[in-house]
């Protein structure tokens, strides 16, 4: 095959790209992400628009365009699609998004082929639940535009045949989405609602639904609450001999977001009841009876329970933490994983004790993920640290808020030895210290040195010193490294070995020791040839952003020539950054050589920093230049060039003066007229130019899957030619 003459940035292309085999183009675009870019390569050939009917998967942004062209005709578009992702437009501001959001989901009435619908609005559910026969997983996230009020089903039953989706509340009733669906295998549902009467209940939910195997409620009220109770326990005649059939029999995971509402007593027996194979609870924003705790180990001790989740729960028990660890575990024989997130320990009053759990599990206990964090002032000590460890041998997954003292020399040794000698599979270690306020003496780094063989992650957060000597006897195996929020101290020169790191992430640099954490980043990148994911987060106001030294992206390409995503928030970065990561311009010998088009690309891709470049985040207040003509022709335009598997683009820029603030108002008020709503334009400007320029760069760099720009208030352009030209 003959290469054609190189178009528009060198890069060549086949004369007949239109003529390749279906399987062929279908082939390229499976490298692609299916949100838009599949379709945008129309552009080079018109045989992809066939190739962008074939794609099972797209993401949608509820845009302007999207709802102007209109969803259903984008869905017929997509004859083979198998799941839909709706979400709201990023670059819009959040009440119009919302607006959008819900204006665009109406439009949905179905698809023959559709299996997983994710989207952020209720409105989608008339659509998926009435148009698409083989849909298999349904998930409606939390969305703030949602304004259904409380639901009232009297009446209403009777009114289905006509116009059931009118019914406030409906587009959220659980029974009701289950029995016209009953083949779903993944629900997921915000303020969920069921029929408040028995005989709704009864003539509208379904006995059975056998293919559910995930359930996910957020939300949910009081009432919602009561009636999944009623429902799980279903209906029988007093005089019947045969045991009540499960609701859920095949239910693997379950999540149920409480709101603070009061916990029916019988909502455990029910579930041990219409979900004999659940093996994954979680519960969120739970508050909790002092009898909850007994009354799930009594409930649930023939339940298959592998995983028990508390997310921000406030919980009654005796003798702190452990104590209550102590008895899930041994109450809950098939538990693996126990996790708390930001959960409130209250201590029960003198007197009040807690029964025994009726079946007592003895080590070794199966145990192998344990993740605490507490809020609140019962807090965990060394001493519940090292009891774990000695209980739990089996673990891999470690994650706990500890003392201050933990990592230092005065308390290293009361657990870290033990540790390293029992926990012999432990592959994840999170420590997170609380306030070192009331330390009896100055903190020291401990001469401990726990190594864990197969340790692969490591995260450690607000420790008073830094724990050069945990990291450095574990940098052979570690492949992620976290450090939020420590002091940045190491020995002058030092530096860790670190071959098999793919991922790092510092956050909270410090602006009062810049240069010193600076200086930390970049002896734990010396030593790591194969880091991939470099994140890095100043701990700084948002209007200002910290000085990155011009040797430090120099340094950074030497030592970790792999990098795939870069990630910076909070500072500043060398007004040459972005041509550092160019490749080298070509000789004036290389013009007269006779190297083919083709290879000539392929070797500048060779020498371009970075070649498989995914993310490039750098952002928050002045972090790049003011984009100007002359900036995006010299800096961005080449550097997007020359990394053609860029995908997430995120830019702070100084200014812009690249689009005309006046241009964009008259149409923004021409699209608030047309649409009869009431958007305050002005309000909006800054926003809406850096929008703009965010839809230009996706418009114009097809590759690109998503982008985002911020920025202060537009700049005047210095020129009308330098406006015009730069729109098109």
């Amino acid at each position: 095959m003959h290469a054609a003459p190189a178009g528009p940035g060198g890069v060549s292309s086949p004369a007949n790209i239109h003529a390749l085999p279906f399987e062929i183009l279908s082939h390229i675009a499976s490298y692609l992400a299916t949100r838009h870019v599949v379709g945008r390569l129309s552009t080079v050939s018109h045989r992809f628009a066939e190739v962008a009917r074939d794609v099972a998967t797209l993401e949608l942004d509820a845009s302007e365009a999207v709802f102007d062209f209109g969803l259903q005709r984008i869905m017929q578009q997509h004859p083979r699609l198998q799941h839909l992702v709706l979400t709201p437009d990023r670059n819009l501001p959040q009440g119009r998004a919302a607006f959008l959001l819900d204006r665009v989901a109406a439009q949905f009435t179905g698809h023959p082929a559709l299996k997983d619908i994710h989207c952020a609005t209720d409105l989608i559910v008339p659509g998926a639940v009435d148009g698409c026969p083989t849909l298999q997983s349904l998930r409606v996230e939390p969305h703030l535009n949602e304004t259904d009020g409380s639901y009232d089903p009297v009446g209403l039953v009777g009114q289905f045949c006509q116009e059931k989706w009118a019914a406030p509340g409906l587009r959220r009733n659980l029974a009701w989405i289950l029995h016209t669906r009953p083949e779903l295998r993944r629900v997921q549902l915000d303020d969920p609602h069921l029929w408040l009467r028995a005989s709704h209940r009864r003539r509208q939910a379904p006995a059975q639904v056998a293919a559910l195997r995930s359930l996910s409620l957020t939300s949910m009220a009081a009432s919602s609450l009561l009636s999944l109770v009623e429902l799980l326990q279903g209906e029988q005649d007093s005089d019947a001999s045969e045991p009540r059939t499960a609701l859920f029999p095949n239910l693997i995971e379950l999540s149920m977001e409480i709101d603070y509402a009061f916990m029916p007593a019988a909502m455990f027996p029910a579930l041990s009841l219409g979900c004999p194979n659940m093996a994954s609870l979680t519960l969120s924003t739970l508050e909790a009876p002092p009898s909850l705790l007994p009354t799930m180990a009594k409930a649930f001790v023939s339940l298959p329970l592998e995983k028990l989740v508390f997310d921000k729960c406030s919980l009654w028990f005796v003798n702190g933490w452990s104590a209550l660890v102590d008895y899930l575990t041994t109450a809950l024989p098939n538990l693996k994983a126990l996790e708390f997130e930001r959960c409130l320990y209250r201590e029960l009053p003198p007197g009040r004790t807690i029964p025994s759990p009726p079946v007592h599990v003895v080590a070794p206990f199966p145990l192998i993920s344990l993740k605490l964090y507490y809020i609140g002032d019962f807090a965990l000590s060394v001493e519940d640290v090292r009891h774990f460890v000695d209980r739990f041998t089996s673990l891999k997954d470690l994650r706990l808020d500890v003392p201050p003292g933990t990592c230092v020399d005065t308390s290293m040794h009361v657990w870290a030895p033990a540790a390293a000698d029992k926990l012999k599979s432990l592959a994840r270690l999170s420590l997170k210290s609380g306030s070192v306020h009331g330390m009896a003496s100055m903190p020291c780094e401990s001469d401990v040195m726990p190594r864990f063989e197969k340790l692969a992650y490591l995260s450690l957060t607000s420790c008073p010193v830094f724990p050069s000597n945990l990291i450095r006897c574990n940098g052979e195996t570690l492949t992620t490294l976290k450090l939020n929020y420590l002091p940045a101290v190491l020995p002058a020169g030092s530096h860790i070995a670190f071959p098999k790191l793919k991922r790092l992430v510092v956050r909270g640099i410090s602006t009062l020791g810049h240069k010193i954490c600076l200086a930390a980043t970049a002896a734990l990148t010396f030593g790591a040839p194969s880091l991939e994911c470099l994140t890095m987060e100043s701990f700084s106001s948002t209007t200002m952003s910290l000085e990155l030294p011009a040797h430090f992206l120099p340094d950074l390409l030497v030592s970790c020539p792999k990098i795939r995503s870069l990630r910076l928030s909070g500072f500043r970065m060398p007004s040459n950054a972005l041509q550092l990561l160019q490749p080298p311009s070509p000789s004036p010998s290389s013009h007269s050589s006779s190297l083919a088009p083709a290879a000539e690309s392929e070797n500048n891709t060779s020498n371009t920093p970075w070649p498989h470049l995914a993310t490039f985040h750098v952002w928050g207040a002045a972090s790049l230049p003011i984009a100007t003509p002359t900036w995006e022709r010299t800096h961005l335009g080449p550097f997007l060039d020359s990394h053609r598997e860029l995908a997430s683009l995120h830019l702070g820029l100084s200014g812009i003066s690249l689009l005309d603030e006046g241009l964009m108002l008259p149409r923004a008020d021409d699209q608030a007229r047309k649409r009869d709503v009431n958007w305050d334009t002005k309000s909006q400007d800054a926003r809406g130019v850096y929008a703009s320029y965010a839809r230009r760069l996706l418009k114009r760099y097809v590759w690109l899957d998503d982008v985002l720009v911020s920025g202060p208030v537009a700049m005047e352009p210095r020129a009308t030619g330098d406006v015009r030209n730069s729109l098109a």
